[in-house]
């Protein structure tokens, strides 16, 4: 597989924070912005400690991405920053679909030959959640360009098909 087909999800991210508006404290969240990336389940190399041996993490992911997200300019009093990825979930294995907050980052962009990328820990948690406390934020809903692209992607292999089976028959 080469490099480019490795970052082949676009991974939608939100920031929230929050800072006092007349002695009451706001919160706040950010536009989902979408990152082209990589999802892979937590693997047992990357172990918190020594007792975890075995463990299966099914509410971890790891995250690998060539580019940073873009987070956008936020208010200087801001506090309480955090950063969340939509992460689609395999039922199957018991992996969760939802909003995973980010728990550690790594930086692999100055290694010598081997790929430039970032790499993401991330955790879910049914009580921590973007958006106003009750109210989560649903699924992201992507770029109106993004749809455009898939859409006319799909109409060229709906008429790519019938000339494919006519030589095949």
């Amino acid at each position: 597989m080469s490099i480019a087909a490795f970052y082949r999800n676009w991974v939608p991210f939100v920031t929230t924070y929050g800072y006092y508006v007349d002695g009451d404290f706001q919160t706040f969240t950010t536009e989902p912005f979408f990152v082209k990336g990589n999802i892979q389940p937590f693997k047992q190399g990357t172990m918190f400690s020594l007792a975890d041996y075995g463990t299966s993490y099914k509410n971890y992911r790891t995250l690998y991405l060539r580019d940073l997200p873009a987070y956008g300019d936020l208010p200087p009093q801001a506090t309480q920053v955090k950063t969340y990825a939509w992460v689609s979930g395999n039922s199957q294995v018991g992996q969760q679909e939802g909003w995973y907050v980010i728990i550690a980052s790594k930086d692999y962009t100055k290694a010598g030959r081997a790929p430039k990328h970032f790499q993401f820990d991330c955790l879910y948690t049914t009580t921590d959640q973007p958006g106003p406390e009750g109210s989560p934020l649903g699924e992201p809903v992507p770029f109106p360009e993004l749809v455009d692209m898939f859409e006319a992607v799909i109409r060229e292999l709906h008429q790519l098909t019938p000339i494919v089976i006519e030589e095949l028959t």
